[in-house]
């Protein structure tokens, strides 16, 4: 379970062998270690040096997000694997493992697209067939997109182009069935960045913000450096490997739960404001968004016929097998595929 931080002014000190939380307003509470995965900061707030101390002892990382980008993580250090596993992550960008990681990236966000897509026609086969129909045509559009395999010398930098081409029509795709889902109300037209001018999008990008810091603190403990990417391309301060991994994960740990909050009613229009040329959550929504996407990473999906795990641990799993493939141990990445 994640500790989340999200009133400014407060401070976070240490008791003994758990974390003692102060707010602003005078309220204190204690927090032990027991089944506590990580500290998430949202807000202004201060923390001690034996906090940090504290949880660095017991790998618990800090992961500390302004506005829906993380910003800073601490995460100990000493819990990283061997630098052996991270020069072979370099070489493996300029011959064939670049290659066949950068196409199993793509090959994951394609297939997760329309698995959702389907996930969500069968959902709606009965109530709106016409919606349900739509939907399946846009995963059958995205199937129907090829990539090849990547041969001979190929490498990342060789094959970037052309699969991310794929990939962007496989996007325009998915964000054309998503948007006939999404009530007309909250303004969904596409995915769109920094600044999100509607209320999906501000949701969609609050929620990967989370998914990048999860998925940085388990590559970090794999001992993969999480800014040398394969698919997406190197840049002073841009995490390319967390970017390329989170490719697999978008719909079934954010999407998906953005939908749900909507079509339940949970969250709704009234739930947003306008700040300048950008669409703010309240901190209500805010806080339903976050607490359903922190319990989806202890939601059990199915990885194959008879076997499920936690999507958190799933994360983990992922980052060993792409340490793994890269050191030599394992003959290939195989991409996480939604079931249902």
């Amino acid at each position: 379970m994640s500790l989340v931080i999200d009133t400014h002014g407060t401070f976070i000190g240490k008791r003994g062998k758990s974390l003692y939380i102060k707010t602003p307003e005078g309220s204190s509470t204690r927090r032990s270690l027991y089944n506590l995965t990580d500290v998430l900061i949202l807000s202004n707030c201060s923390l001690s040096s034996q906090v940090i101390e504290l949880l660095s002892m017991n790998s618990i990382p800090i992961i500390m997000i302004r506005s829906g980008n993380p910003y800073a993580i601490i995460h100990p250090f000493f819990n990283h694997g061997t630098v052996h596993t991270r020069r072979e992550q370099l070489s493996a960008y300029w011959d064939q493992r670049g290659a066949h990681l950068a196409r199993a990236f793509v090959l994951g966000a394609m297939r997760n697209k329309e698995k959702i897509l389907l996930y969500w026609s069968r959902n709606r086969k009965k109530t709106n067939p016409e919606i349900s129909e739509e939907l399946a045509k846009h995963a059958s559009r995205i199937n129907s997109l090829n990539i090849d395999t990547p041969q001979g010398t190929a490498t990342a930098e060789t094959l970037r182009h052309d699969l991310m081409a794929v990939e962007a029509w496989a996007a325009k795709e998915y964000f054309a069935g998503l948007r006939k889902i999404i009530p007309p109300e909250f303004s969904f037209s596409g995915r769109e960045r920094r600044p999100s001018r509607d209320p999906v999008n501000a949701m969609l990008s609050y929620g990967y913000a989370i998914l990048y810091s999860r998925v940085m603190t388990s590559l970090a403990a794999c001992g993969l450096e999480p800014f040398a990417g394969y698919l997406h391309s190197d840049r002073s301060g841009k995490p390319s490997l967390v970017l390329d991994m989170v490719e697999e994960f978008r719909q079934v740990s954010v999407d998906r739960e953005v939908v749900k909050l909507i079509m339940q009613g949970r969250i709704t229009i009234d739930g947003f404001e306008v700040e300048g040329n950008s669409v703010q959550m309240s901190r209500e929504t805010k806080r339903v968004l976050i607490s359903e996407i922190l319990e989806g990473f202890d939601e059990e999906l199915r990885i194959k016929k008879d076997k499920t795990v936690p999507l958190a641990r799933l994360l983990m799993m992922q980052s060993r097998q792409l340490a793994r493939y890269l050191i030599g141990k394992e003959k290939s990445y195989e991409p996480f595929i939604f079931r249902w």
